[in-house]
């Protein structure tokens, strides 16, 4: 884990976002709860104007598409569309990215929130200024709905802006979810191309992105993540979610160089799941 200086020509950088356009994509599933919050959290990032935003509802039974819909109405550079079928969480994400055009990808899942107007500005200026990394993430609170505790993640945040590697992703996963996260398009089209058959998509997708050139830490709180008892991680018994997880680390294993062989022979010894 590398810390980073910051770049004195900052001011030139985001000035040249003006014309800069970037894709949010807002995967949702019966969120009638909370998609709301997750688009008005998009709506007053500082840069809205320079965002396309791609909706996809994964056929919700709730009136999820109907507020959606409300937004796109609203604003025309928010696209909603819904899903004949239940698709799934992967194929969701995999027919959301080939609605992108943008040189940058940014995720807010619907049952999340963006609390930070500054949160993309920053995170695009940090993919400017560090041009071999693929991906970054920000500071968030992980907020239980049951028990209402709301702690800040990760808990090494020191207000420094850092780069982590494929292991401090394995043994962490300090980004927990792809609602903190902003991409260059290409690297998380093909990461998330090679995980096909995966369940968990955003660790898995973090240790590969992070594979080549690193992955970045963006300080500062931007982010509301919320465990419920019906997300779609949070509803699997704890033996089934440490199943799951296995399986995405061998199918991320198996796609990287033998030099990663006796990492993950220790982590399968170790059974050392992030927290």
């Amino acid at each position: 884990m590398d810390y980073l200086p910051r770049n004195n020509s900052a001011s030139k950088i985001i000035k040249s976002m003006a014309n800069q356009s970037i894709s949010v994509i807002v995967p949702t599933y019966n969120h009638e709860n909370f998609i709301a919050d997750a688009l008005q959290g998009i709506v007053q990032q500082d840069i809205f104007d320079s965002v396309k935003v791609f909706v996809s509802d994964d056929a919700s039974s709730d009136q999820t598409f109907k507020i959606a819909s409300e937004y796109s109405d609203r604003y025309p550079n928010i696209y909603t569309f819904r899903n004949l079928s239940n698709l799934g969480l992967l194929k969701n994400y995999e027919e959301l990215v080939k609605r992108c055009d943008t040189e940058y990808l940014a995720i807010i899942e619907g049952d999340d929130l963006w609390i930070a107007p500054d949160k993309l500005r920053k995170q695009l200026q940090f993919l400017q200024e560090n041009k071999q990394v693929n991906g970054c993430f920000s500071e968030f609170y992980l907020l239980d709905e049951t028990s209402g505790v709301f702690p800040k993640r990760p808990h090494w945040a020191n207000g420094k802006y850092r780069i982590l590697n494929l292991l401090d992703i394995l043994y962490g996963n300090p980004s927990a979810t792809f609602s903190t996260c902003c991409y260059r398009t290409s690297a998380f089209s093909k990461a998330l191309a090679n995980l096909k058959g995966s369940n968990v998509a955003d660790w898995a997708t973090n240790m590969l992105v992070a594979e080549s050139g690193g992955f970045g830490f963006v300080p500062g709180a931007a982010v509301v993540y919320r465990v419920h008892e019906n997300g779609l991680w949070n509803g699997l018994a704890p033996a089934r979610q440490n199943e799951v997880a296995m399986e995405s680390v061998e199918k991320v294993f198996a796609l990287l160089p033998d030099r990663y062989s006796s990492f993950f022979q220790d982590f399968l010894n170790n059974r050392m799941m992030p927290a």
